[in-house]
């Protein structure tokens, strides 16, 4: 997974990238400036673009609360008949144990993708604490 690769280098990079644009402020008080202008404009709902390097993160964090609300809310496959009642017609869709089981599927990716970054960001944390 390729894009996988690239949302985890941008995740593990998003503290410093965060760093790198307050020393670009210290700097360059025409940057700041700019920014703080652009930050003040209604389009920017007041967000600082500092706010706005966390969003992919934060959006990888809700992934899975998102889909683990939508297998809450997905039916559950019918239950097999109990063959101590009299039958009755039901109707069963072959679809919906696969739907439920897709919508598990990719609760578990979201999962998997989440604790690799995570795992990743406090293994570049600890290396950073260790050289300093």
């Amino acid at each position: 997974m390729p894009h996988m690769r690239v949302y985890l280098n941008y995740c593990v990079n998003q503290a410093n990238a965060g760093k790198v644009l307050q020393s670009l402020r210290d700097a360059n008080p025409e940057l700041s400036a700019r920014l703080q202008c652009l930050r003040e404009d209604s389009s920017a709902r007041n967000l600082d673009l500092s706010s706005c390097l966390l969003v992919p993160m934060q959006r990888l964090t809700r992934y899975p609360l998102l889909i683990r609300q939508i297998l809450q809310y997905t039916d559950p496959p019918t239950p097999t008949p109990d063959l101590f009642v009299a039958p009755r017609l039901t109707l069963s869709l072959p679809t919906e144990h696969a739907e439920r089981e897709s919508i598990a599927n990719s609760l578990a990716c979201a999962e998997r993708i989440l604790e690799e970054v995570n795992e990743t960001v406090r293994d570049r944390e600890g290396r950073e604490r260790l050289v300093r």
